[in-house]
């Protein structure tokens, strides 16, 4: 293997970490917003 392809594969598992990391935020940020809601909704319900 050359350095570029090293290079390559580095970035490139970097820039699949990143964007895993990013999905998992916008994952967990949209749960908290369904649960406050649902439980805004429960509250109101009542």
């Amino acid at each position: 293997m050359d350095e570029l392809d090293i290079n390559g594969r580095i970035e490139s598992q970097f820039a699949t970490q990143s964007l895993m990391q990013d999905l998992r935020q916008i994952i967990e940020q949209a749960r908290g917003h369904v649960a406050a809601t649902a439980n805004y909704e429960q509250t109101m319900m009542y």
